[in-house]
């Protein structure tokens, strides 16, 4: 007998097949790092060497394996979805194989109409078309994600590797130094793991060889007719909502054969590049497994030792389970979502690949009634514009890895001319801070009075320094309720440019000079009637603005809190003088409230009148500044001035 080194040396199907499995491994491992592009950069329109580009584009020396219909590069998606397409077929390989397992050793130990039960449980499964039945299983447990996916493939197949196993469990059982070892008083627990597991590992190895190659197909002809671990864009329930939830977002093998059905005879790279990957990977597998097969034969002249055998068990063994594991704790790690600081820094490297030198001009969390609610981001989306002033969107769906979105001059918040926006600081508090302190200033208010509702906490430079805005609105619409909190202290009282943000910009454009304060205003209503505000907290706050110079005709007022927006006001009388240092018109309506407002309206309640409605105007009159109060309160109407100066208090009415 030849020694191992030169048996498997001659075993071309096993040399052919390690050498395979291993370049496998090393795309799954560094397939990320080698990839040209970014795989999930969309490109529209290219121009290079002279001409327009539109995806699908074919094979050239910009993209050595052409673009899909996005224009995504497709080498860079075969490269990272290997990772994606490999360790789930692992996962689900694993699933079946432990299946198996149970069976064939539940097949082997029992008699009777234990034996008779099991076996007639692995006929009824293995009736069913294993396409047809992971397609069942996959629609079925949609609400888990990739791990429903893993199931449905994991959950056919087994009944056949069962009934091997169980076969093979009984072969060995009868070999003499099973017996041998039963006669020597060895348990049964000993016999069955120290001598026939542990010379049924290398059988299982070769067995689970193939049921990878089996695994691997299963999942590409899943994707051949549009359902994919990462999702379905064909197949819908009820309310709209995808069968799987990543719709064609993940790179991954499966997805990419679903162009197959509409450029198979036309653009034909689309198809045939991801086909030809799919077919090469089964193709190796059934040459490692052949190879294994052989190594086991001992007529074959390519026959290993039991030593050999066993320590190249063992090693594939352990390779097997630290892989799929590793990857297992991963998904379990990011169940609850991706954060955001891990978010961001996938976001810059995907940045640096596509655009290098580009900075971060803003970040946004995106919370949805109808999706988690606060409980957990359904987006979160990253800002970067390059040096030629090019934006760049990367964004992750449902705060998920495998859901990442890449786009150019693409604006999915709201935020304006995204090249304008200047490179956002570090924060120094968390968004979740800067969140919390919203949801006590009115954005609680707000969610639990509207039943539709979308939450941006949006970090942008201004030029004061970082600060949050977060926005509450309907899901269609602009906004409604805006927070401005300062992402170094976390106080919401900032500078009146800060707190206005793009409306600042908006003013200066509207007076066409440098504005200042002229009149400030407030309005309060009763608690039923304002969303939880009431009396100590305004529910929208008006701000006029006039030019400083003192020229022109006209003021701008804009208003704040249950929506943001500017008004041009035309004054056909004479501007007021602009207030200077002005105090908090909150506070100077809580001194309004102390002397004489608060026992108006407990005097209208103990009434009956218990709805209100107050309006607050600050100016400066005569040189001094002073604030009018008027509660409206049922048909009545009552004035009260508070002199700033003194902090005396008049009811005028």
């Amino acid at each position: 007998m030849k020694s191992d080194p030169r048996a498997a040396a001659g075993n071309l199907p096993l040399m052919l097949g390690l050498i395979g499995t291993l370049a496998i491994a090393l795309v799954v491992v560094f397939g990320d790092r080698i990839a040209p592009y970014d795989p999930q950069a969309w490109r529209i329109v290219e121009f290079y060497d002279g001409r327009i580009i539109v995806p699908p584009s074919p094979p050239d020396s910009h993209h050595l394996l052409g673009t899909d219909p996005l224009g995504r590069d497709l080498l860079s998606r075969l490269l990272w979805g290997a990772r994606l397409s490999i360790t789930v077929t692992g996962l689900a390989v694993l699933l079946r194989v432990g299946l198996a397992l149970v069976v064939g050793t539940l097949i082997a130990a029992t008699r009777g109409l234990g034996s008779a039960l099991v076996l007639t449980l692995t006929n009824i499964v293995s009736g069913y078309p294993q396409l047809m039945l992971a397609l069942l299983v996959g629609v079925a447990l949609r609400d888990l994600g990739l791990v429903g996916f893993v199931i449905a493939l994991g959950l056919v197949g087994w009944p056949e590797l069962g009934r091997f196993i169980a076969v093979e469990f009984a072969r060995l059982s009868k070999t003499p130094y099973v017996e041998a070892a039963h006669a020597v008083g060895a348990s049964r627990p000993r016999v069955a793991l120290a001598h026939v597991m542990r010379n049924a590992l290398p059988q299982l190895i070769g067995v689970i060889a193939l049921e990878t190659a089996a695994v691997l197909l299963l999942l590409a002809e899943l994707g051949f007719i549009g359902l994919f671990v990462s999702g379905s864009v064909s197949l819908s329930d009820n309310f709209g909502a995808p069968v799987l939830p990543v719709r064609d977002r993940a790179p991954e093998w499966g997805s990419m054969l679903a162009g197959a059905l509409e450029y198979a005879s036309n653009r034909q790279w689309v198809a045939y590049v991801p086909a030809l990957v799919v077919v090469a990977a089964v193709f190796v597998f059934n040459l490692l497994g052949e190879g294994v097969r052989s190594a086991l034969d001992p007529h074959s002249s390519r026959a290993l030792t039991p030593r050999a055998l066993g320590w190249g068990a063992r090693a594939a063994a352990v390779v097997v389970l630290v892989a799929v594991s590793g990857f297992a704790l991963s998904q379990v790690a990011i169940a609850n979502g991706l954060s955001y600081d891990d978010g961001l820094a996938e976001a810059r490297a995907a940045a640096e690949l596509e655009r290098p030198g580009a900075r971060l001009v803003a970040s946004v969390v995106l919370f949805s009634s109808q999706v988690h609610a606060l409980d957990r981001p359904t987006k979160l989306n990253y800002y970067f514009v390059d040096p030629g002033g090019s934006s760049l969107r990367v964004g992750f769906i449902d705060a998920d890895p495998n859901q990442k979105e890449l786009r150019f001059l693409e604006d999915d918040d709201g935020l304006g001319e995204i090249a304008r926006l200047a490179p956002v600081d570090d924060p120094t508090i968390a968004w979740q801070q800067a969140l919390a302190a919203a949801e006590k200033n009115g954005g609680n208010g707000y969610r639990s009075s509207t039943r539709g509702w979308l939450t941006r906490v949006i970090l942008r430079e201004f030029p004061g320094g970082p600060v949050y805005r977060i926005r509450y609105g309907p899901v269609s619409g602009t906004f409604a309720l805006e927070v401005p909190v300062d992402a170094r202290t976390g106080s919401l009282d900032l500078p009146l440019p800060a707190r206005l943000g793009d409306t600042w910009d908006q003013i200066v454009r509207q007076l066409g000079g440098e504005p200042v304060v002229v009149r400030m205003a407030a309005e309060w209503r009763s608690t039923g009637q304002s969303q939880g505000f009431g009396p100590d907290r305004s529910v929208t706050r008006s701000y006029y603005f006039a030019r400083a110079d003192g020229s022109g005709s006209s003021m701008v007022g804009v208003n704040i809190g249950q929506g943001s927006f500017v008004s041009f006001i035309p004054t056909p009388f004479a501007k007021p003088p602009p207030l200077g240092d002005t105090a908090d018109v909150q506070t100077l309506f809580a001194a309004v409230e102390d002397h004489g407002g608060r026992s108006l309206r407990a005097e209208a309640s103990q009434a009956g009148t218990v709805q209100w409605f107050a309006f607050g105007t600050l100016e400066r009159v005569n040189g001094s500044q002073r604030f009018t109060a008027q509660y409206r309160i049922g048909d009545r109407l009552t004035t009260f001035t508070l002199d700033v100066a003194t902090g005396e208090v008049r009811r005028v009415s």
